[in-house]
């Protein structure tokens, strides 16, 4: 499922410009901040919509650095 996921990221961005390192620290501190947030504040939907924007951030990072995250579960977590 991850890999599907990944796969559909990479390909609806894959035109977009690449973010330097500041950029992307600043997105997934941003994204961070919100999931924590969420969590603190104990409502499920604001978790799931966090947690949602925490993920696709994540991502769309792996793919910036062609990480295939379903080989690292693969071989990490035998999954």
């Amino acid at each position: 499922m991850i890999e599907k996921l990944q796969r559909f990221l990479k390909n609806k961005h894959k035109f977009d410009r690449k973010l330097d390192m500041y950029e992307i620290l600043e997105l997934l501190d941003t994204n961070f901040k919100n999931f924590r947030d969420a969590v603190k504040s104990e409502e499920k939907e604001d978790v799931k919509k966090a947690l949602f924007h925490l993920l696709v951030e994540l991502i769309k990072y792996c793919n910036s650095r062609d990480i295939e995250i379903q080989k690292i579960l693969e071989e990490d977590f035998n999954l």
